[in-house]
């Protein structure tokens, strides 16, 4: 099996980012086959090495793939959830304030 395969050349060379997608790969395909105990395994595989790389991306998708098996991390879910739009709204928001004083000052 391929995903597998995969899995284990990214373990051998220590690619966690590569760990965390052949996890969340193989949770979201045992879930599609409904095999939801090795989907709810890999899941949390994939929150660990979420939790190790220490990404609010891959934790979001991760608890969101934990959320289907098990309810209790929905909250956590929407926590990181919430954090990341608070995030990129004020990522965006100091774009826009950026730019605007740069287009008032080219002007002056």
């Amino acid at each position: 099996d391929l995903l597998n395969k995969a899995l284990k050349t990214r373990k051998r060379a220590s690619d966690l980012v590569g760990i965390y997608d052949s996890y969340k790969l193989l949770s979201e395909y045992y879930s599609d086959i409904d095999e939801q105990e090795l989907s709810a395994s890999y899941a949390d595989s994939a929150y660990s090495i979420a939790k190790e790389v220490k990404s609010l991306t891959f934790k979001e998708d991760a608890l969101r793939l934990l959320s289907a098996h098990d309810t209790s991390y929905i909250k956590k879910y929407f926590q990181i959830s919430d954090s990341l739009k608070r995030i990129t709204n004020e990522s965006q928001n100091k774009f826009i304030y950026l730019k605007y004083n740069f287009d008032k000052a080219t002007k002056e």
